[in-house]
């Protein structure tokens, strides 16, 4: 009986904190007409570092009437189950286990998908960090790299991503 009423109340506080953090703003895209088309819809998928054993999610969806990108990358450090935290974020305001990162910069170019995210605070070197990507897209999915900068000697890591269009969207 107690396993019962509990349930409904942890997934209740699940709720109720996945939604006091507000949706990231939309981000505006520089593209042509046709390349906003040929990416339009929601697309999910992750991406893995090899240098620094990171893995995520990746989130965005990209409205080609607004020519305009929502997105987010959640980000796991190698060991931790814990969001890292932005960098433009106070402490106080962050929620315990951190804060997906936003898209803060698109540009696609005949099929050439490159960004940036908003830098964040790397807990590994507790130090500011920025990332870049850049992909492909071949029909409903899109492959590409990134790279982050900073740290101790502005030392780069290097990593993969792909993301694949939900269906119907």
């Amino acid at each position: 009986m107690r396993a019962r009423l509990a349930f409904p109340v942890v997934v209740a506080a699940i709720l109720t904190a996945c939604a006091a953090a507000p949706p990231p703003p939309p981000v505006s895209v520089d593209a042509n007409q046709k390349d906003l088309n040929a990416m339009a819809g929601d697309w999910v998928g992750d991406y893995f570092s090899g240098d620094s054993g990171r893995t995520g999610s990746i989130r965005f969806n990209l409205n080609p009437e607004q020519g305009a990108l929502s997105g987010t990358v959640l980000m796991f450090p190698q060991g931790r189950s814990t969001a890292m935290e932005p960098a433009n974020r106070r402490s106080a305001d962050a929620p315990r286990g951190g804060q997906p990162l936003s898209v803060r910069f698109v540009v696609i170019e005949d099929g050439v998908v490159s960004g940036t995210l908003e830098p964040y605070k790397d807990p590994d070197c507790d130090c500011f960090v920025s990332t870049t990507f850049t992909g492909r897209v071949h029909g409903d999915v899109i492959q590409g790299t990134f790279v982050s900068h900073g740290g101790p000697g502005g030392s780069t890591r290097e990593g993969r991503w792909k993301v694949t269009r939900k269906a119907g969207s």
